[in-house]
């Protein structure tokens, strides 16, 4: 009963900005999230799957709180740029993201015209995917994603033409087209593989964007994505 309090109370804080937080929203929704704290100023939950701590909070006295209970945190999605020098104060991070959350929130799935077929890719990719994917240089998470089966891509006469994942949190990303098989098509069709593959399991599609990635952002847009006004951080 108390686990069900929490969840409500989380979820009605996490909906006030439902683009912002449906990175948090979803694994709540996918029972991969403890609820470490949640009431009407913020909510601070732990992603099983990823290992990451995720924060979306009213104010930094609550921020610091929160934060100060946490012993150790190897990856940490932050909601408001405030919280950023109070989790660097305690933890050392060599990366930071900076992004916009991307939803969709379509009842419907995307049409497909079925001439890209998608297919699930093996260990034999993974040199391609490391040589192309350069928002991520570690094998083992690569490994990791493909023994789970959740990076897809399609093929040109045999060669891998591009790639997409799904991050362990349950979001969208990886998205790649190498570069002789760009503007036909393929990025469309691999992200909307993806999209209707959640859709059939109930979920909500969502993706992070990178800061000024504009490509990425008129594929989203085109796909019918809605994106959050403010940014979230990645930090790892």
């Amino acid at each position: 009963m108390l686990g069900e309090l929490h969840k409500s109370q989380a979820l009605q804080y996490l909906e006030q900005e439902l683009l912002l937080n449906m990175g948090m929203i979803e694994p709540i929704h996918r029972d991969t999230a403890d609820i470490l704290y949640a009431q009407k100023d913020g909510v601070l939950l732990f992603e099983k799957k990823s290992g990451a701590y995720m924060i979306s909070v009213d104010c930094p006295d609550l921020a610091q709180k929160l934060i100060k209970s946490i012993t150790d945190a190897k990856l940490f999605a932050v909601h408001q740029s405030f919280c950023l020098p109070i989790i660097q104060s305690k933890f050392v991070f060599k990366n930071q993201f900076k992004c916009s959350q991307a939803v969709y929130l379509n009842k419907t799935l995307i049409p497909s015209d079925g001439k890209i077929k998608i297919y699930k890719l093996n260990h034999t990719h993974i040199p391609v995917i490391l040589d192309n994917y350069h928002a991520m240089d570690d094998p083992d998470y690569i490994t990791r994603l493909i023994e789970s089966e959740q990076i897809y891509g399609t093929f040109v006469m045999g060669n891998l033409a591009g790639f997409i994942g799904m991050h362990p949190e349950g979001s969208i990303g990886m998205l790649e087209v190498l570069p002789d098989f760009r503007r036909q098509g393929i990025g469309y069709a691999l992200e909307s593989y993806m999209v209707n593959l959640m859709m059939k399991k109930g979920w909500i599609p969502f993706c992070q964007v990178f800061e000024n990635n504009t490509n990425s952002i008129a594929l989203q847009k085109k796909l019918g994505f809605e994106l959050s006004n403010q940014y979230l951080y990645w930090l790892f």
